[in-house]
């Protein structure tokens, strides 16, 4: 859709609370009223634009890796979310929505046969969702420290981190 294709666009050279749904309605030419008749808000644009970005992410990479390479390839859309903290508290709804599908989808994908500990720890846990929403806490925190540091992603030190956590989670 080219209001979305507008949208990242922009997004890729300002701050989500800099842009206007006037500006998006402009670069993807189509009056404000269209806009409105697909998105309720700029959040909710937000929302529709990073579901896309995760159609066909789906891998065969460890959960953890795939967060990572995901990070890394939007780097230039996910750097410009917020200025501040403050800002990304009001945006951690749509991120977690957002990192909480890249979660469920891999669920899905791996099916029953799964190496990945992440996916198995969440399919033995009594509440799968509970354990869904930990998981989206640890990646928030990952995409902070991404954030801090430049969206530079060393892939050692994420290696190191996985083993570290992996050899920590078991399931009985």
């Amino acid at each position: 859709m080219q209001i979305i294709t507008a949208f990242l666009e922009l997004l890729s050279r300002d701050y989500f609370d800099k842009i206007s749904v006037s500006q998006v309605a402009k670069k993807s030419f189509v009056t404000r009223s269209t806009f409105y008749r697909y998105f309720d808000d700029k959040n909710d644009l937000l929302l529709q634009a990073a579901l896309e970005t995760l159609d066909g992410s789906e891998s065969d990479e460890p959960l953890l890796v795939q967060f990572a390479t995901y990070v890394e390839s939007h780097a230039g859309f996910l750097k410009h979310l917020s200025p501040s903290r403050q800002s990304r508290m009001n945006l951690t709804d749509v991120v977690s929505g957002v990192i909480g599908k890249m979660v469920t989808d891999k669920v899905q994908y791996d099916g029953d046969q799964s190496n990945d500990p992440f996916v198995n720890l969440i399919k033995a846990a009594d509440n799968s969702p509970l354990m869904v929403d930990a998981l989206v806490g640890l990646l928030m925190g990952m995409l902070d420290h991404y954030h801090h540091n430049g969206f530079e992603v060393d892939e050692d030190e994420l290696n190191r981190t996985m083993q570290l956590l992996s050899s920590h989670m078991t399931v009985n």
